[in-house]
């Protein structure tokens, strides 16, 4: 059953960002504290709704899974348009058809301040960032002063002024009244 929710799809062109602060897979905890802090892993949340991500053993999409989304914070990228949209989108199927695969030997040398190695693998937050970079003018990139680029974690991305938390919509039961009435968390 789908969970009701602020936004089932993405607004024409948005581009939108999901941050997993917690219940994403069995190594959560090992990621928040390597990366001190909330948020362990990232995502992009595709025009028909899915999940895009690399995530072992490659990029992927993938429905929600039942459940899912109470862990998710899900974020718009400040500014972005149709055409930053649509070149995602172009991106995500380049992807989908060449899947970098994921790095767990990057996500250890990112914890212990390792410079990455070069390629295409690499680990979640980090495919999500060298999407925006790959595709989106300069002004857009969230994290703009990292020592390598693309290298930073969930919990980086969450701090960035240009990823605005969406309001979640939750449903509260009217005491006065039988139903339910809307409101945001």
């Amino acid at each position: 059953m789908n969970e009701p929710h602020f936004f089932d799809r993405p607004y024409p062109g948005e581009v939108l960002v999901a941050i997993w602060a917690r219940g994403h897979d069995p190594l959560d905890s090992a990621i928040k504290f390597l990366t001190h802090g909330r948020g362990t892993h990232a995502a992009f949340i595709r025009a028909s709704g899915n999940v895009i991500e690399n995530f072992y053993p490659r990029v992927h999409e993938r429905g929600w899974n039942p459940g899912e989304r109470a862990g998710v914070e899900e974020y718009r990228l400040a500014g972005s348009t149709p055409e930053d949209w649509a070149a995602l989108e172009r991106w995500f199927a380049d992807q989908l058809r060449n899947p970098p695969p994921y790095s767990i030997p990057d996500l250890l040398r990112y914890a212990v301040n390792l410079p990455p190695r070069h390629g295409a693998a690499c680990f979640c937050s980090m495919w999500v960032l060298r999407g925006i970079r790959l595709n989106l003018p300069a002004c857009k990139q969230p994290l703009a002063r990292l020592d390598y680029p693309d290298f930073a974690s969930p919990r980086d991305l969450r701090l960035s002024p240009l990823l605005i938390k969406r309001r979640k919509f939750i449903p509260v039961v009217d005491r006065r009244k039988p139903g339910l009435r809307p409101a945001l968390a």
